[in-house]
């Protein structure tokens, strides 16, 4: 599970549980060394409404944040492993037009059609 938590310029805390009861506190998607460049600064900010996957081999983390211009964005972040690096696209996946907030993950095929 992931959260709009945050902790200084520690953000997206990743939590884990094996019985959706008692969780545990894995690390953060983002610390000060590998924030996103393209969002604005400022240390009150949370990356809202993140989702995680895993999927094809590697976690991705979807989560919206303001750009430098203040429009919100829907940004992507991934790692082969939870305990690893997450490494952002270094840009945003799709700045809305409006306020948009929840990205959900949708995978065509297997599912879907």
């Amino acid at each position: 599970m992931v959260s709009s938590d945050k902790n200084g310029k520690n953000r997206v805390p990743i939590y884990s549980s094996i019985d959706l009861q008692s969780w545990k506190f894995e690390k953060f998607v983002f610390n000060s060394e590998n924030l996103p460049k393209w969002i604005k600064d400022d240390e009150n900010l949370f990356y809202g409404t993140p989702e995680i996957s895993y999927c094809d081999g590697a976690y991705t983390v979807y989560f919206t944040a303001p750009n430098k211009n203040g429009k919100l964005c829907i940004g992507v972040a991934s790692s082969k492993s939870i305990g690893g690096s997450f490494v952002e696209i270094g840009q945003p996946l799709l700045e809305s037009p409006e306020n948009l907030h929840t990205p959900h993950i949708v995978k065509i095929g297997k599912y879907l059609p």
